[in-house]
């Protein structure tokens, strides 16, 4: 058995995931990174971990790990801690942007005029009194379509709360994607300059705001019940 070093692949993925600003959702880590689901796996220690156990701890983005291999075939892969100098030298924005959102802190919010494709206008410093729930995404994002169903039951369960989507695509191609796509969150094409001004890296991203407050970030589909914990919090 033989141990190679796993940085290029590490790196080719990030790089992957950076073109692309499309996460990938965690039941799909382990087929990203081309791990069988029939080898070893262990944590740090050497401890045996399930495949679920491993998964989770890939899709924090604080680990990479060293595969074993016996001639081509990966037969065990063990969990390794990415260092500070890694992160900040080879994992792409998309990444830290993840990593940040396990410690999110409550921060104010960035202040935002803006028209709906409907003609309706928000204003975000005038919402303090209500719950806003915001949504980075574009219409070639597969997490992005995959959660919008799911994300039109939000607005369906919580008629109080002011429920924003920021496209980043053109108005003419937004709208027909919503003729296919029925999305009922106030969607706001070409949303680009607001995607930067809040630093998004990757899509989907969402954000709660309550009393001129970020309270919560997410980043991935699959991010409906805590955007719902969010909105319940007091």
């Amino acid at each position: 058995m033989k141990s190679t070093n796993f940085k290029s692949k590490f790196i080719a993925l990030c790089m992957l995931l950076m073109g692309n600003s499309v996460l990938f959702s965690q039941q799909t880590i382990m087929e990203a990174f081309g791990i069988p689901l029939e080898s070893i796996k262990k944590d740090q220690k050497g401890n045996i971990l399930t495949n679920a156990q491993f998964s989770d701890s890939l899709y924090t983005a604080k680990y990479i790990f060293d595969p074993i291999l016996e001639g081509t075939k990966m037969t065990e892969a063990k969990l390794k801690l990415i260092g500070p100098e890694l992160i900040a030298k080879k994992v792409p924005e998309a990444i830290k942007q993840l990593i940040k959102t396990l410690d999110f802190k409550p921060k104010p919010a960035i202040d935002f005029t803006v028209t709906d494709m409907k003609g309706k206008k928000y204003q975000l410093s005038k919402l303090k009194n209500k719950t806003v729930v915001l949504n980075f995404w574009y219409t070639n994002c597969g997490p992005c379509i995959k959660e919008i169903p799911e994300l039109n039951e939000l607005v369906k369960a919580n008629p109080d709360v002011i429920f924003i989507a920021f496209a980043e695509d053109k108005s003419n191609i937004t709208k027909k994607f919503l003729t296919k796509h029925p999305f009922t969150y106030a969607i706001v094409p070409d949303a680009s300059k607001i995607s930067r001004q809040y630093g998004i890296a990757a899509f989907p991203t969402h954000y709660v705001v309550k009393n001129g407050m970020f309270t919560h970030k997410f980043i991935s589909d699959g991010s409906t019940k805590k955007i719902q914990d969010a909105i319940n919090e007091k």
